[in-house]
Parts: C-alpha cells; structure tokens; sequence
C-alpha cells in the first residue's frame, strides 16, 4: 500500500467524520443500529465488537494528539489503553 502524505486537518478531519456524522450520531438520532463502513470493511455484527471498539479508541487518542500537535509511539498507545488490549 502506498502512503499518503496528508495534512494533520485533514486527518482530524476524517476522524471527526467518522465517529461524528456517518457512523454513530446519525444511526442513532434515527433509531437505527449504527453501522461502520471503511473502505475495505463494514462492522455490523456482534463478534465486531472489540475490533471496532479497538479503532475507536485509537482514532480518538490520535485525534487527542493531533489537536495537541503532540506524538506518540505504538507502545505508550498500548499502555495507555492496557487493560482493553490483550497484547501488544
């Protein structure tokens, strides 16, 4: 795959997208089930559960240090959400 180099708006952009409009807060003021959609995977079942809480909870920590114009490793991400990860 190739990678873009992309604006930090931008990315926060996408972030904001994701977990504000299409995929949760419009689903639910509806009454309907949420649904994801990604460009390669749609999250609808139950055994998605953890997969996709897992993206969120990484798409809002990197949104958090975006906003912060801060970094990170891979390895602080998994401490700080130690308990929801089984691995590293």
């Amino acid at each position: 795959s190739i990678i873009q180099d992309v604006s930090r708006e931008l990315v926060i952009e996408r972030i904001e997208d994701i977990i504000l409009t299409q995929s949760i807060l419009e689903p639910l003021g509806d009454r309907m089930a949420p649904t994801v959609k990604f460009p390669h995977k749609t999250f609808l079942q139950n055994r998605h559960c953890r997969s996709l809480t897992s993206m969120f909870l990484v798409a809002d920590f990197c949104h958090e240090l975006l906003i912060g114009n801060r970094t990170t490793t891979i390895r602080e991400v998994y401490y700080h959400f130690v308990t929801h990860f089984r691995n590293q």
